[in-house]
């Protein structure tokens, strides 16, 4: 064998041992971080957050139910709409469901003309009484449900989503809680598109 062929033969060794070096790095790193994992978090404690959702369902004129969602916020004028509380947060026994439109007009939807938050009938799944008929304001509206321990006082949470809702639509969109002290919110964001 020549110099030259020599050379090119450990060339191509030597080539094909980046393979074997990446396999082991990657072995290594991998038991370094399983070792070291529990140390850096602590996963006991965790509990699943996102488990209480407000659903919203709206009516048309022809009669149809649909379930809005993420990808489906599209409501008009004269449509009714529906609120369903997938499952009470722990600790919170009282509820107050409010909204605020493109207009800034802030509104109590339950309890209807209350003037604090209404007792929950219990844990899980539980659907506001009665319906919400939609008026001519096109553009945002957030829908927000207050859960708490104790009552709140409905004028509290009317000043704060009236103070949002001067705020205008891009803060009613951007806006998922507002501060009422005491509380956990969850809200939906619809829209308000006049019928085809």
């Amino acid at each position: 064998m020549t110099t030259v062929q020599i050379y090119r033969w450990l060339q191509w060794r030597v080539s094909w041992l980046w393979i074997p070096a990446c396999a082991a790095l990657v072995l290594v790193t991998d038991r370094v971080w399983q070792n070291h994992l529990p140390r850096i978090f602590d996963l006991s404690n965790l509990s699943t957050k996102g488990t209480t959702s407000l659903l919203v369902y709206s009516k048309g004129p022809s009669g149809e139910v649909q379930l809005l969602e993420r990808l489906n916020r599209v409501t008009h004028p004269g449509d009714q709409v529906r609120f369903v509380i997938s499952a009470v947060p722990d600790e919170s026994s009282f509820v107050l469901v409010a909204s605020v439109d493109a207009a800034g007009k802030a509104s109590i939807y339950f309890p209807y003309a209350g003037k604090e938050s209404a007792a929950l009938p219990g844990p899980g799944r539980w659907e506001v009484p009665g319906s919400v008929l939609l008026d001519e304001v096109l553009g945002p509206e957030r829908v927000f449900a207050f859960f708490s321990p104790l009552p709140i006082d409905a004028e509290v949470v009317q000043r704060e989503l009236l103070e949002l809702g001067q705020r205008g639509s891009d803060a009613i969109r951007d806006t998922t809680s507002v501060d009422v002290p005491g509380t956990t919110q969850r809200s939906f964001l619809l829209f308000r598109v006049p019928r085809p």
